[in-house]
């Protein structure tokens, strides 16, 4: 039976392409016999650094089962990788992979003491995205050594990662890590490397002048925290995402971000002590004081209906709040959407006569 077939194409790998599902089968049956060079798994790695961050969880399935897969086979000599890593920490010799390129290719190992070993031989920066992806995942391992092992990684390659790389890696981390239960300190350390002020304006920038839906999840997840509320008036006025304009207008008028994801602790049997994560939503208050007219009065200009319908939203909550509601609802006297015409109904009839 083709093995790519019956082992690689497993769930959760279907992203990957064949082709390198075959060149790291065949580089860890190499690894398996001690053979291992250094061209060869560079030539591996530089194909990895192609792929983007997303597939990062998939590619530690097929390394992770490729190394497996070889362990139990009946090759008669024992997996030479522990033995790989001692002898390249060691000696120098050209034949040998660097210590650096062979800890990246095996911190997906299933064995929780080389992936401990491969953490702690990592001292550069990651080159590219997935690479940081792959360093992440290791915040959340099953093996509490490990997952210490990957914050102190951490802590001293982080000063050193490119604000372009983080950024590309970030949609992955925001979606992945802040609902993985055994993250711990994990996501300190995420919000260690958005503080930075290199990264910080590059995803300011990235939120102002980005398209698509892509940017719109990452200020989404971003708005778990509080390091971008003082960026939400600016974002509400000029963002060229018309969601983001929208999503910011909502959330300096309603004064909170809502519908942050959070995991919550669910009993299964208080008798028992058993209890289950499970996915829920929180609420964070933001300390940008809203000026509530204002800020509906340009947005009821927008071109987008969004942006409108967010203003219209925003009407219904402060009415009570504004100096002049009459010139506000008539700003909508020209709209047409039948959403943004309700509130405005709603708002005519409920102020007082």
């Amino acid at each position: 039976m083709d093995d790519r077939n019956h082992v690689w194409r497993s769930r959760g790998t279907g992203k990957i392409a064949p082709a390198l599902i075959d060149a790291i089968s065949a580089l860890a049956r190499i690894a398996h016999r001690q053979q291992l060079d250094g061209e060869r798994l560079r030539a591996v790695l530089v194909r990895v650094d192609a792929e983007p961050a997303g597939h990062a969880t998939g590619l530690a399935r097929v390394i992770g089962r490729a190394l497996n897969t070889v362990r139990w086979s009946p090759i008669p000599k024992p997996t030479g990788l522990v033995e790989q890593l001692k002898t390249a920490w060691r000696a120098r010799e050209p034949t040998l992979p660097t210590p650096e390129d062979l800890a990246w290719f095996s911190l997906c190992d299933p064995d929780g003491f080389v992936r401990e070993r491969a953490l702690e031989g990592i001292n550069m920066p990651p080159p590219s995205a997935i690479r940081l992806a792959l360093l992440m995942i290791r915040l959340n391992d099953w093996v509490p050594q490990v997952r210490a092992a990957a914050q102190r990684c951490l802590d001293r390659v982080g000063a050193g990662i490119a604000p372009e790389v983080f950024v590309d890696t970030l949609p992955y981390c925001l979606q992945a890590l802040p609902l993985a239960s055994r993250m711990g300190d994990g996501g300190a350390a995420l919000i260690a490397l958005v503080s930075r002020p290199d990264i910080h304006d590059l995803i300011a920038d990235r939120l102002m002048n980005g398209e698509g839906g892509a940017i719109v999840r990452i200020f989404r997840d971003l708005m778990s925290t509080d390091l971008f509320d003082a960026q939400l008036p600016a974002l509400a006025a000029s963002a060229r995402n018309t969601a983001i304009r929208a999503r910011a207008l909502r959330i300096l008028l309603a004064g909170a971000v809502e519908d942050i994801p959070v995991l919550r602790e669910f009993w299964i049997s208080r008798t028992l002590g058993i209890k289950r994560p499970v996915a829920g939503t929180a609420t964070r208050p933001i300390d940008q004081a809203a000026a509530a007219e204002a800020l509906i009065s340009r947005a009821a200009r927008d071109r987008t209906v969004a942006v409108r319908k967010a203003a219209a939203q925003g009407l219904v909550r402060h009415r009570n709040d504004v100096d002049d509601l009459d010139a506000l609802v008539a700003l909508f006297d020209t709209e047409k959407n039948p959403a943004i015409l309700d509130r405005i109904a709603f708002v005519k009839k409920s102020r007082p006569a």
